[in-house]
């Protein structure tokens, strides 16, 4: 898709294109070109340009929701086993980021142009799949539950996470979990050390 690849030459085009991704999977060419900008380096362009709306297509299509109220139903893959599912993420995610790398989404084209959003958007992202995890409500088969921790921080505040070998693992992919979620997780160490290196103070 050429669109993608230089998105400011029809921004308002680029925008209803994006919001019809939003959507579903109804429009063919609309969910291809979300397919373009959220599983492919193809989508850097995007990332750089209309970052909000890579993060609103990617929200959407994932599944992502801010609302802690609404019960979250999953008896309809009662008789199918998904590590996504544990994490509140569709099945169709299985082999989209197959495999796992901080190159393997939108992730790092929105670290590399728009830090704050990129980081406030991954946090949001891995906040919402842990706390899914830790739902007893959503369907956990052959996945255990993780336990709550409490984290102190410099200010002497106390910070409650989830925690088990399994999360701490994703980021370098040494356990099993949804490849999205470890996208993102690689993708962020890799921007964290490069920023490490290039201020060392």
């Amino acid at each position: 898709m050429i669109i993608v690849k230089i998105p400011l030459a029809a921004p308002e085009k680029i925008r209803e294109i994006a919001h019809s991704a939003e959507d579903g999977r109804d429009d063919r060419s609309a969910d291809k070109f979300g397919e373009y900008v959220l599983e492919h380096l193809d989508g850097i362009p995007m990332c750089r340009d209309f970052p909000e709306e890579v993060i609103k297509m990617a929200e959407a299509r994932w599944g992502i929701s801010s609302s802690k109220d609404k019960p979250r139903e999953w008896s309809e893959f009662r008789d199918h086993f998904d590590v996504e599912v544990a994490f509140g993420l569709p099945m169709t995610l299985s082999f989209d980021y197959y495999p796992a790398s901080a190159y393997h989404g939108p992730f790092w084209g929105l670290l590399a142009h728009h830090p704050k959003q990129a980081v406030d958007f991954i946090v949001r992202f891995s906040n919402y799949c842990a706390d899914s995890y830790g739902d007893p409500r959503i369907f956990h088969r052959f996945v255990e539950l993780p336990e709550k921790t409490s984290l102190t921080l410099p200010d002497g505040t106390a910070k409650e996470q989830w925690c088990n070998w399994r999360l701490w693992a994703l980021y370098r992919g040494a356990h099993v979990g949804p490849h999205v979620l470890e996208s993102a997780l690689m993708a962020l160490e890799r921007w964290l050390l490069q920023l490490c290196q290039s201020k060392p103070d």
